[in-house]
């Protein structure tokens, strides 16, 4: 449960009309904001410093991110992308 929380946080940019504009930009930030955190509220159970944790998280998480876009996009160049007709 936690985990369908903490990853609808970023679509909270498209959904309200107080992030029109930049929505991408804004569900970024969100996304960034949510896994630090999640990663500090990780220190309840790990005993470990909140920022420190709060800072692997985010990393993780965009490292993740970053190789996801970058699949993404091979895959697109091998079989072409299909948005551009």
């Amino acid at each position: 449960m936690g985990f369908v929380d903490a990853s609808l946080v970023p679509l909270l940019a498209y959904l309200l009309p107080l992030f029109q504009g930049g929505s991408f930009a804004w569900a970024t930030a969100l996304a960034l904001a949510t896994l630090f955190a999640v990663g500090a509220g990780r220190t309840f159970f790990t005993r470990r410093g909140g920022p420190a944790s709060g800072i692997e998280m985010l990393l993780l998480g965009a490292v993740a991110a970053a190789l996801a876009f970058g699949i993404g996009a091979l895959g697109a160049a091998i079989i072409g992308d299909a948005s551009t007709g």
